[in-house]
């Protein structure tokens, strides 16, 4: 409730769907019409759970996907309305598979249906899952290199593709047979620490990557850049990189959008650690403060939307911190 009230302060926020709910017991559009009420003049975004990913879509029971592609649209509704404060979704591009199965793809053979099928019944038995057998299909028809750091790389970027794509499908269909008002807001496909094959910034769940999927699959889809994300994984560095010919155009579009998230001390380049949310903008081990102001100037000056992600305590700081700031500039 706390934060609530804070939210009504702030310019931006974010809510990040509940994992532990089904996507048809969550009462989403219900509770984003309340923030719309409590906190009107607030930007607002939301994240989808941590499950829910876009490449592990295709993983999903078929009406386990029903469920969440109406989920999806519901909440994109609600961008329509000229007064909406509602901006759009946030997406994980995190790796389908677990760790462990990644590491395995590295040193077993070649994906064949024996394989598929000890992946499948190790790996694959929550309930949200399609049927074993759909499971090694799909797993053996991706199969498309012969030797296996190239293979798992291949692999990889074949089902990223494909499972994008089926998510996208099931929405534009979804939405024609609905007849759903058309949103304003977008899908943003954000990068991430937890990338199926590290050392490229071109594969799948990277900025570059990200930002090619969604020029492929329409308006529909845009991307987040999260700074610590794209830190710890050697990606794209907003604050020294110059934008690519893909970002300019996303940026053009209004496709574009920012976790600007600082960078804690036992976070470095390579690490793929993920741990953002304690640290405020002052406290970051690589940037300072004024360097964190010229960013959202130049963020401002293009009308790239952007959030921090922060847990409470680490908001009260950070906001405490910023009047300081502006007693002293």
């Amino acid at each position: 409730m706390k934060d609530l009230k804070t939210a009504q302060t702030l310019d931006a926020m974010q809510v990040t769907l509940n994992t532990k709910v089904h996507p048809n017991s969550r009462n989403t559009v219900s509770h984003i019409l309340n923030l719309e009420k409590s906190a009107p003049k607030t930007d607002k975004f939301i994240h989808s759970d941590y499950l829910l990913t876009a490449p592990r879509f295709s993983l999903l029971d078929p009406n386990y996907q029903k469920a969440y592609v109406r989920e999806i649209l519901d909440i994109l509704g609600t961008t329509a309305p000229e007064t909406s404060k509602v901006r759009g979704m946030v997406i994980h591009m995190d790796a389908p598979f677990k760790k462990e199965m990644l590491e395995e793809m590295f040193t077993k053979p070649i994906m064949n249906e024996q394989v598929a099928a000890y992946y499948a019944k190790k790996y694959f038995i929550a309930n949200s899952f399609t049927s074993q057998e759909s499971i090694i299909t799909m797993l053996t028809t991706t199969n498309n290199d012969t030797t296996n750091s190239r293979y798992v790389t291949a692999f990889m970027e074949t089902w990223y593709w494909a499972s994008v794509g089926f998510l996208a499908l099931h929405l534009f269909e979804a939405a024609k047979n609905a007849q759903t008002p058309i949103p304003r807001g977008k899908i943003y496909l954000e990068n991430t620490t937890k990338v199926p094959v590290r050392g490229s910034r071109a594969c799948p769940g990277m900025i570059d990557f990200n930002a090619r999927v969604a020029l492929e699959f329409g308006s529909l889809f845009g991307i987040c850049i999260d700074t610590e994300h794209a830190y710890a994984s050697k990606d794209f560095n907003l604050m020294e990189d110059p934008v690519t010919e893909d970002m300019e155009r996303l940026i053009e579009e209004g496709r574009l959008m920012v976790h600007l998230n600082t960078i804690p001390a036992n976070v470095t380049p390579g690490s793929y650690k993920d741990d953002h949310s304690f640290t405020s903008i002052s406290e970051c081990s690589k940037y300072t403060y004024k360097d964190y102001v010229d960013l959202t100037n130049r963020l401002d000056s293009l009308n790239i939307p952007w959030i921090r992600e922060v847990k409470s305590e680490t908001m009260e700081r950070e906001l405490n911190y910023n009047k300081q700031w502006d007693l002293l500039s």
